[in-house]
């Protein structure tokens, strides 16, 4: 059953992957202060090397515009990477009512929703994504398609 299926470190890999090629601007500072655009590009490179600090900015600059498609989504990424799987698919379903044609997001969402043992929303949302287009990044690609043929084993039969 679940014991048995693979680790979450192959999506590790790739969630790394995929914002290791996100553009970078700026250097880090060490209090968050500065104009919108200077606190994004600081939570943006925090993401990877500190997703709980970047977590935590995201927040705050979401609470200063509630709107932002791109803050909703890192939120989610700086979640799923802190294993908060519930925040994470909470930031997701604030992104894609945003941005619905963002692939990538759709499955994070499924990934999330796997790990939260949701496999029948995991499987549609995972689908949807890839309708949508997963971003081209054939490791996350690979992940993404790993958890649905995953959920295809946990599930019940597919009709």
């Amino acid at each position: 059953m679940l014991s048995q299926r693979s680790g979450p470190w192959s999506v590790w890999l790739l969630l790394g992957t995929l914002l290791f090629s996100a553009p970078r601007s700026g250097s880090a500072q060490t209090q968050p202060s500065g104009s919108f655009e200077e606190r994004a590009h600081q939570a943006e490179f925090q993401l990877d090397t500190k997703p709980a600090e970047s977590a935590i900015l995201y927040k705050q600059l979401l609470g200063e515009r509630p709107s932002w498609a791109e803050g909703w989504f890192y939120l989610g990424a700086a979640s799923y990477r802190l294993e908060r799987y519930q925040e994470a698919r909470d930031a997701f379903e604030k992104n894609i009512p945003l941005n619905p044609t963002n692939g990538t997001a759709w499955a994070f969402l499924g990934l999330c929703e796997f790990e939260l043992n949701h496999f029948d929303l995991a499987l549609s949302n995972i689908e949807k994504g890839e309708k949508l287009g997963l971003g081209g990044n054939p490791q996350f690609e690979t992940a993404v398609r790993q958890r649905a043929a995953e959920v295809g084993a946990i599930g019940e039969p597919r009709v």
